[in-house]
């Protein structure tokens, strides 16, 4: 037997691994993961037939495929500083390289019973074999997520600082401060100078000291001195006042261009998001440029496609019926037309109820009646498909039901209603562990995503949306998608033409608005 001494899964630690002299050893088949931030593939080389795979990163995720990891007797590392581990509930190894870069060395000894049979005598023996593989790690990459705010105020200083050293350029190398051959030499001599000045308005007295009042008396109090001074400050003086008033005309015309500018930047945004087409996943206050990313991958490159995914997951007619039972938990019940008072729907019965309402037991039972009782009520605990195509969806009750607000309990529905719960969801578009912050955020996000639809003009006061314009908003994203990326012709020209046929339509919709409301007050 041969012992080696192997470095193990922590720095400054080591292992003896005992190896017998035949001990086979092959490279190790790994799938190794990296990073969901790292943008490039795994790089597998190798290197007199031991693999080496070229990662970058923070930590690393190992899957042997070659063995099982429950035959393993044995890992490490036999060369690098970092720490190798293992998972049993995933059944991975994790590689972590402790903020250092390089190549790590790594083994795994794996056990494998081998029973041998000669006569009548059957003998189990174990050997072992060592697969080995190379990790190099080229570059720690990170990820760090800042909120938008954050992102705003980094580059709303750095606008600032940017503008304040065009200033003092500007200031420097018109040559009107000083003389020539005192003319300053830097942007940092002027900020000083600036200074300078500034604690000189404040405080005259910070520069009184020795040799200063001597030459202020000597100034002060000969003709030379004073005819030096007039010499060389009075056409600082005359410059000094030409730069004020050039500072605070140039600064009004700024601020002028500044309002001007916000109103259009504010006007043309306004315009843009009016169409849906345009909308991306960054005009969501809160989303993140990362989660962002997740999104258009998982969800929809825009949000009007999350628009149409979500309306297919969250079926209209399911709606309706969740609707409708929550109101029967309620006291609410159907009440039928006086044309369909007596039509019962039954398995081999009528196909129709005619038009029915939703009204309040309370409203319609007398004291001693209940709703069997009655010919023109059904209940509303399981209603058939029947009952439901008979209330119509702009029943006044049945939309202005507070659901987010009514107290009832699940558990005395006589079934529980269909739903699309937010762990069902998540499975659902299998959204990355490392997009969101929690389920919670999640869920956050699915609030806001339906409160910006629901404010958007795609949909009307109830919250319903308009077919007619989901049908031109999505003609408009496929023609900008055609124009944008394929350059087809004659796409900019469609793309145009739907873009007014959307102002349009917003416009006829407003007129329509204030000839109802001037005829009701014709009417009254």
């Amino acid at each position: 037997m041969v012992c080696s001494l192997a470095a193990a899964a922590g720095p400054g630690m080591a292992t003896v691994t005992a190896q017998s002299d035949n001990m086979a050893t092959e490279g190790a088949d790994l799938v190794v993961e990296q990073p969901s931030y790292v943008s490039e593939d795994v790089d597998r080389q190798s290197s007199n037939g031991t693999p080496v795979y070229v990662v970058k990163g923070d930590v690393q995720q190992l899957y042997p495929q070659g063995f099982d990891a429950e035959n393993v007797s044995e890992f490490g590392l036999t060369s690098g500083s970092g720490e190798l581990s293992y998972d049993e509930t995933l059944e991975r190894y994790t590689l972590d390289p402790n903020g250092e870069t390089g190549s790590f060395e790594a083994y795994w000894i794996v056990d494998r019973e081998q029973t041998v049979t000669e006569g009548n005598n059957t003998t189990t023996t174990t050997e072992q074999t060592r697969h080995e593989a190379v990790i190099r790690v080229d570059g720690l990459e990170t990820v760090t997520v800042m909120e938008p705010t954050e992102v705003e105020s980094l580059e709303s200083n750095a606008n600032k600082w940017t503008d304040w050293n065009g200033t003092v350029t500007d200031v420097r190398e018109s040559s009107i401060l000083g003389h020539r051959l005192s003319a300053p030499s830097s942007n940092e001599e002027v900020m000083q100078a600036m200074v300078n000045a500034y604690l000189t308005m404040r405080s005259p007295t910070h520069l009184l000291d020795g040799g200063f009042t001597a030459a202020v008396i000597i100034i002060a109090t000969t003709l030379g001195g004073i005819f030096l001074f007039a010499l060389l400050k009075v056409p600082d003086a005359l410059a000094l006042r030409k730069i004020y008033g050039d500072y605070f005309q140039r600064k009004s015309v700024e601020e002028q261009e500044g309002t001007l500018a916000e109103r259009q930047e504010s006007e043309d945004l306004k315009d843009r998001l009016n169409r849906f087409a345009n909308w991306d996943w960054q005009d969501i206050p809160s989303v993140t440029d990362h989660e962002a990313v997740e999104l258009r991958e998982k969800v929809g490159e825009t949000p009007l496609e999350g628009l149409l995914k979500f309306a297919w997951l969250f079926h209209e007619d399911t709606m309706k019926e969740n609707r409708v039972r929550v109101m029967g938990s309620c006291g609410y019940v159907a009440q039928l037309a006086p044309e369909t008072d007596g039509h019962v729907a039954t398995d081999g019965g009528e196909t129709s109820l005619g038009r029915a309402t939703l009204v309040r037991a309370d409203d319609v039972l007398e004291p001693d009646e209940t709703v069997a009782d009655r010919d023109d009520l059904r209940s509303l605990a399981v209603p058939s498909e029947t009952l439901l195509a008979a209330i119509p969806d702009d029943d006044p009750e049945l939309n202005d039901f507070p659901m987010d607000t009514a107290e009832f309990d699940l558990d005395d529905l006589a079934e529980p209603p269909e739903t699309l719960s937010l762990p069902e969801m998540i499975e659902e578009f299998d959204f990355s562990e490392f997009a969101f912050e929690d389920n919670e955020r999640i869920g956050r996000f699915m609030a806001e995503f339906a409160v910006a639809i629901n404010n958007h003009p795609i949909t009307d006061e109830d919250g319903h949306i308009d077919p007619a314009r989901l049908r031109l908003e999505q003609l408009l994203q496929f023609f900008q998608a055609a124009d944008d990326r394929f350059q087809i012709p004659l796409a900019k020209w469609y793309k145009q033409h739907f873009d007014r046929a959307l102002e349009e339509y917003d416009r006829d919709d407003e007129l329509q608005t204030f000839l109802e409301e001037h005829r009701s007050r014709t009417d009254g």
